[in-house]
């Protein structure tokens, strides 16, 4: 998702591991690694130097996106790992057209329909989004790009389910997709057979039937998230 030969920020890289396979595998031209905590960027210098392309890999001490500026000409602007929020707050502080940035890289640990909502109004259009399954777990990723229209397409659900589920994703034919909303439909039933009231158990009915909508939504989609052939002799 960071196109070829792009210059690249990584905010809160902690052990730089994202720049410097960038740069190993020859996606990246250039990589600034920030990081806030001083510890941690020392100990990423030490792997830093070890790098046969430590030249094309600058590590700077900062609190988010204030370390760059419009002179490092910075494409890609990556923000992972982080919740919802400190992702946001990040990216409201960083003035990301002076900045010149092309495309936003965002992997959230939390709630991924807030950032979605947050990068839209800001002006960016999510162009891409995958979601990766590792040892059981679900981690999204969403590429964002200024003034850019997401691929289009119909759906029975509302603007607000579409956030969830993610608008890329949702026709993507993605495998993982059906996997994350069944386990997140299971999780939420156990905890309704557990609560019997109270906050628990208003929020775990709303997200198991966001689950089942957006279950529902997948299970009306043709295979590989393909819009359905027009019927002979007919027009769409």
């Amino acid at each position: 998702m960071v196109p070829p030969g792009s210059r690249v920020a990584d905010i809160g890289t902690d052990q730089a591991l994202l720049p410097r396979w960038l740069l190993s595998c020859g996606r990246a031209l250039h990589c600034i690694a920030s990081e806030r905590d001083p510890g941690r960027l020392a100990r990423a210098r030490g792997l830093r130097d070890r790098h046969p392309l430590r030249d094309r890999l600058e590590l700077r001490s900062g609190d988010g996106a204030s370390v760059l500026a419009p002179e490092d000409r910075v494409d890609v602007l990556i923000v992972a790992g982080l919740g919802a929020r400190a992702t946001c707050r990040i990216l409201a502080r960083a003035d990301l057209e002076r900045l010149g940035i092309r495309r936003l890289l965002l992997q959230p640990q939390t709630a991924p329909a807030f950032v979605r909502h947050f990068v839209l109004e800001r002006g960016f259009g999510i162009v891409e989004e995958r979601l990766i399954e590792d040892a059981g777990r679900f981690y999204p990723i969403l590429a964002a790009e200024p003034g850019a229209r997401a691929p289009g397409g119909r759906s029975s659900l509302s603007p607000d389910d579409l956030l969830e589920v993610g608008p890329c994703l949702l026709g993507s034919g993605s495998p993982a997709l059906e996997r994350f909303w069944r386990q997140e439909l299971r999780r939420n039933e156990e905890i309704l057979a557990l609560e019997t009231s109270g906050r628990g158990r208003a929020a775990a009915q709303r997200r198991r039937d966001l689950s089942r909508r957006i279950l529902e939504a997948l299970n009306r989609l043709p295979p590989c998230g393909l819009p359905p052939e027009p019927e002979p002799g007919g027009t769409r």
